[in-house]
């Protein structure tokens, strides 16, 4: 970091006071939270009041996967999709039906939490990974709804509901790496034309996306009891985005991220505490498995993109912040050890060698 080396270095030593003083101002920050939410696949199981048991649905599953990469392309075509249902509809009936007759509703998350690592198109042991990338496995929802559509025009609506049940509760399992809003974004009736409307602006488009979303939930069958435990689902998500303190220091990581995120010369030392800071307060603020797999995929690409571009120092100081969680993240007795696990592997895979 050149001139600044050394001020950065008197000025460091000050940042934990300053992370602190933050923090200090929103009780419970300052621990690591050990206390495991439900996952969202077990509660929307529980929302459709779908059967308690086992039957295995990830081998159907994954030959379902096979078949998409199998197209070497992103399949987006609705008759690529439908091609894949025809080739594999023996797989596809017996994954909608274990799903419908009583399963894990967390198999695949399990499996996911497991192996997943910071880049979403890789995993632990890729060579003998079965489950496909986030995009396969969106593509095969997609598939098992292209289905239910199908279904649903030939007036087989409860066949039709089990196959958008069985997609929609496939979605949810990875909701910690996209985020509980993702996976119910389709689902949920939020009032969006409100809250989005103006983004998107063309007023028939909006219709368009509205009568979109209404024919997934009427696919669903869902009563108005249903409906409103998904929406509850969506909005409790939203809530806690806001409450936490973790959106707040993630916006201003990334507003101060265009500073260092260039060849400059130096970065003034203030920069350079203010942007650990804010690291800081993410890392403190990660209460769920999302923040924590979101905050730590952000911290793998900064430290990269310092190191690329000569901020030597301040890459080593974001380095230095993941290895002090690291020690709270390992002393902290977790509800669920395989989360732990997951959230220590990806500590190091973001600090790097």
């Amino acid at each position: 970091m050149n001139s600044d080396t050394g001020k950065f270095a008197r000025a460091r030593r000050f940042a934990p006071f300053a992370a602190l003083c933050l923090l200090a101002a929103v009780p419970g920050r300052a621990q690591i939270a050990v206390s495991a939410s439900r996952p969202l696949a077990v509660r929307v199981y529980q929302v459709l009041n779908l059967p308690a048991g086992n039957h295995p649905y990830l081998p159907y599953l994954a030959r379902m996967v096979a078949a998409v990469g199998a197209l070497h392309s992103a399949p987006t075509r609705p008759g690529e999709l439908k091609a894949v249902l025809r080739a594999h509809l023996a797989d596809t009936r017996a994954l909608v039906n274990a799903i419908s007759s009583g399963a894990n509703p967390v198999a695949l998350r399990s499996t996911l939490v497991a192996h997943a690592t910071l880049d979403p198109a890789q995993y632990a042991d890729h060579a003998t990974w079965k489950y496909g990338s986030g995009l396969d496995r969106l593509l095969v929802v997609s598939a098992l709804n292209l289905r239910a559509q199908a279904l649903w025009r030939a007036d087989r609506r409860w066949r039709a509901a089990k196959y958008a049940r069985a997609g929609l509760i496939l979605r949810c399992q990875s909701a910690f790496i996209d985020g509980w809003r993702a996976a119910l974004f389709t689902y949920a009736k939020i009032g969006w034309a409100r809250r989005y409307g103006s983004v998107v602006g063309n007023a028939v488009r909006v219709r368009a996306i509205l009568r979109h979303r209404a024919a997934f939930r009427g696919l669903l069958q869902l009563s108005a009891g249903q409906q409103k435990q998904i929406d509850r689902l969506w909005n409790q998500s939203h809530r806690a985005a806001g409450s936490s303190g973790f959106t707040e220091y993630l916006q201003k990581l990334t507003t101060l991220t265009g500073g260092p995120g260039s060849k400059r010369v130096s970065i003034p030392s203030r920069v350079a505490v203010s942007y650990l800071d804010a690291l800081a307060g993410c890392l403190k603020t990660a209460t769920t498995l999302h923040r924590r797999y979101v905050i730590l995929e952000y911290a793998l690409y900064v430290r990269r993109q310092l190191g690329e571009f000569g901020h030597v120092q301040l890459a080593k100081g974001v380095a230095s912040e993941l290895d002090e969680w690291r020690a709270q993240v390992a002393r902290a007795g977790w509800a669920s050890a395989s989360e732990r696990s997951a959230v220590l592997r990806w500590i190091k895979e973001a600090m790097g060698p």
